[in-house]
């Protein structure tokens, strides 16, 4: 069941704890770049999150400062969202670096991702269904979330999700349309779904944090 936000909001659960929150950054990012772009999101949230970024383990040519991606869909190690191909280079890589981070650097309360890292962790919480052990971590956030078109990870989404998920997307978002980021809610058993007017970047207002607060604060025990 897909669950609407609709704008109602509750107050979140007053508690000392922080919840652990491992951050995957888009395609053309770092874990430097991506934890400078979400500043407002870190700082209005900090006394609930303790944020960790990591940067995806292929670097993408010589730029300063350096550039990651999570795989590539072309044999030219390029990556376009759009791409359906039988091309993957380096996903199991980056598969592997999220699993020991959850495991060593753990435990973790949940994932946030954006872009292409939001679409890998949409395969992750598809392993995390079948195998929790291997990635320990409560519930998934997505920032511009798709599903992957590559033909190799198909079957991720052949079965319901069951991980608790939040789905955030913008309603002018040019680089992933916000009808893919429904279409990846739409794969989740449970559900809660946020548009917010702009196009593709983490949104921070006060009443963006409130949805994001409002969610988290579920998984403070």
């Amino acid at each position: 069941m897909l669950y609407l936000y609709t704008g109602t909001l509750h107050t979140p659960v007053m508690s000392d704890k922080k919840v652990r929150l491992l951050c995957l950054h888009g395609y053309r990012q770092s874990d430097t770049t991506f934890r400078e772009k979400i500043g407002s999101f870190r700082k209005g949230l900090r006394k609930l999150i303790d944020p960790v970024f990591i940067s995806a383990p292929h670097k993408i040519g010589d730029e300063d400062p350096p550039q990651f991606g999570w795989w590539f869909s072309s044999l030219d190690k390029t990556y376009r969202a759009s791409e359906e191909s039988d091309v993957d280079t380096g996903f199991s890589e980056s598969i592997d670096v999220v699993r020991e981070t959850l495991q060593r650097r753990g435990p973790f309360d949940g994932v946030l991702a954006f872009s292409q890292g939001a679409s890998l962790l949409s395969v992750i919480c598809s392993m995390h269904d079948k195998e929790p052990e291997k990635f320990p971590f409560k519930f998934a956030i997505f920032i511009s979330g798709f599903k992957s078109r590559s033909r190799r990870h198909a079957h991720f989404y052949d079965s319901l999700i069951s991980c608790p998920s939040l789905h955030v997307y913008g309603d002018t978002d040019a680089v992933i349309p916000k009808k893919w980021s429904e279409e990846l809610a739409k794969g989740f058993v449970t559900a809660q779904t946020h548009c917010h007017v702009g196009g593709h970047y983490l949104p921070a207002t006060a009443s963006d944090r409130s949805v994001y607060s409002t969610f988290i604060s579920q998984f403070i025990s």
